[in-house]
């Protein structure tokens, strides 16, 4: 017998003693010191971080203390969930972490909403994910979530057949409200807050249907910015009006159609430029390429390497998304050397330079 075939057995021998040891290592640790349970209103957070020494997956389940158990979300080492409690009282939160070799650890605390900054509202199913809408045949409002991120997207009712609710104003962090004067005068159906507690950064492949028929449209940014939306109907949800939504913030329903608001909202001076979607730009300058080249049909305008698209026109605005090279966008309008453009449900600026144009036979991107 050889050297290396008597270690093949002494090595067998002691996973066969020893398998525990062998072939599932350590069990997870939660890390209590930075555990936390934060709540707004109507809305509690957990966020538990932990460590597990042999990187294995893992699995995480939340009892919430009130009947309802829910898987939490795992991502980098942090269990995290969100839960909307229908009754005040004090409450134990329970979370079982399982790895894939079977290791679990748990972890408890207690929740009181009188001693937190918590509110109930009886007339509302209150925040919840955006999917467990569905179920609800009261609900004024159905979703569509990927479910790959179903845990990570929000909702929240504003305005529930026409009546607000309490939480205008009082809104988790992120959240948008419904502040906008111009919006609030057509005529809101139904509202919703679309928000995430994970960081996510957009909801990417989220349709929200609201019942009622109308315009919809999605408040965005600091101060809030209307964005019109297209719409479609569902022959599963009749009565229902339906959007896909591709940022974070406030879907309303109003009953004026889009042209109407448009005009009532936003009238355009003599010169100006009013897109489809509503946006007011200034009259075009003496020289503008891009608009001339775009005009033709022949010539479409494309990134030129990674490009980001500015909310205003300016190298210090914020940026709205980051495009990749040679992406088409539409060329709106131009505001001294930057381009207005719309592009993936955005609007905003890219530099002139950042721009070129592909025409002819080369203008098919794909």
């Amino acid at each position: 017998m050889t050297r290396q075939t008597v270690l093949f057995v002494v090595l067998v021998l002691l996973i066969a003693a020893f398998p525990a040891a062998a072939q599932t290592g350590s069990a997870p640790v939660f890390n209590i010191n930075t555990a936390s349970v934060s709540s707004d209103h109507n809305l509690v957070t957990l966020s538990l971080p932990f460590t597990d020494t042999y990187g294995d997956s893992h699995y995480a389940q939340i009892d919430w203390g009130d009947g309802i158990v829910q898987p939490g979300l795992v991502q980098a080492n942090v269990v995290r969930g969100a839960h909307t409690y229908a009754v005040s009282g004090t409450y134990t939160i329970r979370v079982v972490l399982r790895d894939s070799t079977g290791l679990s650890v748990t972890w408890e605390t207690v929740f009181s909403t009188e001693t937190a900054n918590y509110a109930v509202d009886p007339n509302l199913p209150g925040a919840a994910l955006c999917s467990e809408y569905n179920g609800l045949s009261t609900s004024n409002l159905r979703a569509g979530v990927p479910e790959a991120i179903r845990q990570q997207v929000w909702c929240r009712p504003l305005s529930v057949q026409g009546e607000f609710t309490g939480w205008t104003g009082m809104l988790p962090a992120g959240s948008g409200h419904i502040g906008v004067q111009d919006v609030l005068n057509q005529g809101v159906l139904q509202a919703v807050d679309i928000f995430s507690t994970t960081g996510l950064a957009a909801p990417n492949g989220v349709s929200v249907c609201l019942r009622g028929t109308g315009t919809m449209l999605l408040l965005v940014g600091i101060p809030r910015q209307p964005v019109w939306l297209g719409t479609f109907n569902s022959a599963d949800l009749p009565g229902f009006t339906c959007a896909s939504v591709s940022q974070f913030g406030t879907l309303v329903l109003v009953t004026l159609n889009a042209a109407e608001m448009i005009a009532s909202a936003q009238p355009a001076e003599p010169g100006q430029i009013v897109t489809a979607s509503g946006r007011v730009l200034p009259p075009l300058p003496d020289y503008a390429p891009g608009v001339w080249l775009q005009q033709t049909g022949a010539c479409l305008p494309v990134t030129r390497g990674m490009v980001y698209v500015r909310a205003q026109p300016s190298e210090g605005s914020a940026a709205l998304t980051i495009l990749p090279h040679r992406n088409p966008v539409v060329i709106d309008g131009m505001i001294g050397v930057w381009y207005a453009v719309a592009v993936n449900g955005f609007e905003g600026f890219i530099r002139a330079d950042l721009l070129s144009f592909e025409c002819g036979y080369y203008a098919a991107v794909g």
